[in-house]
């Protein structure tokens, strides 16, 4: 969930997000087409919100959120989408 407001703005996440030191070891196994699907789908949605919001801390975490779904696909399909 996102909010934005006078006050500023935060993000909710429901579990852990991929970081550089826990990205291999939290990652979903076996990482499979519905996974990369949902990652896409992911991707295409905080890209959509970011073009969509006109609030710019809002557009900055939108564009966050869709580039750490790109990676996560890159990451596995081995760069390869």
């Amino acid at each position: 969930m996102n909010v934005c407001d006078d006050n500023g703005s935060f993000v909710v996440f429901r579990g852990r997000w991929p970081t550089s030191e826990n990205t291999e070891s939290e990652s979903p196994e076996p990482i499979d087409a519905a996974w990369i699907d949902h990652c896409r789908a992911r991707e295409s949605a905080e890209r959509a919100a970011a073009k969509q919001t006109t609030c710019v801390e809002a557009r900055r975490v939108h564009q966050e959120l869709a580039q750490a779904y790109a990676r996560m696909i890159e990451q596995a399909t081995g760069g390869g989408t």
